[in-house]
């Protein structure tokens, strides 16, 4: 009998293993990048990176019920998303648990309560595969190429409005473009982003052809657990064309958080006209701090910076903002050498919610549309530039307490 257990036991391993491959060829069908599987011992791990889905809590929807219908038998599953190799969020929970909600959303609220989910203090993804490979599970090795960084592409499809209250005579004037962006993941972790501009209407500006809107090489990091940093070189918003850093550390769960950021820019007329080149074309140095508090019961950020802006302007800034489900509303007040000026600030989200791979390109609209409203109108006062730097950012569209009450409508909806 023993004899029998043994000859057969090498069978079943490998039957494991095909299944492992067999799930994460189904994750990467499903859009999925950068996806590695690994199981032993009955516990699934799944790590990948969500470029398909416009909402992360519809990303893990799809992977939890991809792993609830496959044919693994498992007692653990743990799910990470991750951005640019850097840990977003980690959910651990039973697979009995799983399947019992899907079979019961009514339990829900008992399901959250007995998962694990936690942001990774990892300085990478828990999946090494030279560790598997040695201890007999499936690396995957085969697949990973089809995630490499020479296949990984984006073609974003955004849409940028910008408007000024004039006189009497003119009381809108609007600019609106369409702002297609590629971006490809490169070797060491960095990103490329290029971007271009083009005109549907404009009587703002003299901006009334096609134009470079950015184009930027970016690193982002893990200094030690908590602390996250990036640095991004090219051409930014607001024609500034320099290098910027920035690090954020991240205390007490996802309540606070500090950043620094700073930069060197100089004028860049690659991105179109602007009204007042005297003041633009200036080389201007970027320094502000910031202390930021997330109010979890109602995904309320606060968020007070101080330091010098672009056009050498110092002074600060309060800028408070809540999630609606997948729309972002702020309001921002700011005092600097400049003067005083307020108003607010509001994301759409875009349609549709699900991009497609087109020839080994994944295409989809930008997550958000931006609109804002300063009532001093289009001034220079607290200004800055947009970088690639984009961690901090996609990681409070992941906080825990925010993901939860974001995942439940899908269960709901199944």
């Amino acid at each position: 009998m023993l004899w029998l257990c043994l000859l057969l036991m090498p069978r079943a391993l490998s039957s494991q293993a095909i299944s492992a491959e067999s799930l994460a060829l189904v994750l990467q069908r499903d859009g999925f990048e950068n996806v590695s599987v690994s199981y032993q011992n009955y516990n699934l791990v799944v790590s990948l990176e969500n470029q398909i889905y416009r909402s992360d809590a519809k990303a893990i929807f799809s992977i939890l019920s991809i792993i609830h219908e496959d044919n693994l038998f498992k007692e653990s599953i743990t799910i990470q998303l991750v951005r640019s190799n850097l840990p977003l969020i980690q959910i651990v929970t039973s697979a009995n648990e799983l399947q019992e909600l899907f079979q019961i959303p009514e339990n829900y609220s008992d399901w959250v309560e007995k998962i694990k989910i936690e942001i990774p203090q990892a300085k990478s993804r828990p999946i090494m595969d030279v560790e598997m490979s040695e201890r007999g599970v499936k690396n995957l090795e085969g697949l990973t190429k089809e995630n490499s960084w020479f296949v990984q592409r984006h073609l974003l499809l955004g849409l940028t409005p910008l408007y000024q209250l004039g006189n009497y005579n003119n009381p809108l004037r609007l600019r609106l473009e369409i702002t297609p962006e590629l971006t490809a993941l490169l070797p060491f972790g960095v990103r490329f982003r290029g971007g271009i501009g083009l005109p549907v209407y404009n009587d703002l500006d003299q901006n009334r052809t096609v134009r470079l809107s950015h184009l930027s090489l970016t690193r982002q990091f893990q200094v030690q657990p908590g602390l996250y940093g990036g640095v991004s070189a090219g051409f930014f918003s607001r024609n500034r064309a320099g290098a910027h850093i920035q690090f954020t550390q991240y205390l007490w769960d996802e309540r606070f958080s500090f950043t620094y950021q700073g930069g060197y820019t100089r004028f860049s007329s690659a991105m179109g006209a602007v009204d007042d080149l005297f003041v633009e074309d200036q080389p201007y140095v970027v320094s502000t701090v910031a202390a930021e508090y997330r109010w979890k019961k109602y995904h309320l950020d606060l968020n007070i910076e101080y330091g010098q802006f672009l056009y050498y302007d110092s002074g600060y800034k309060v800028d408070v903002q809540r999630y609606f489900g997948e729309t972002i509303i702020g309001m921002f007040v700011l005092q600097t050498r400049r003067g005083t000026n307020y108003g607010f600030h509001v994301s759409i989200p875009l349609f549709p919610r699900k991009g497609a791979r087109v020839s080994g390109l994944m295409v989809r609209s930008a997550s958000h549309v931006p609109f804002s409203y300063r009532y001093e109108g289009n001034d220079l006062k607290g200004r800055m530039y947009r970088t690639g730097i984009d961690y901090p950012t996609r990681l409070k569209r992941v906080y825990p307490s925010y993901l939860m009450d974001e995942l439940e409508p899908y269960f709901w909806d199944n």
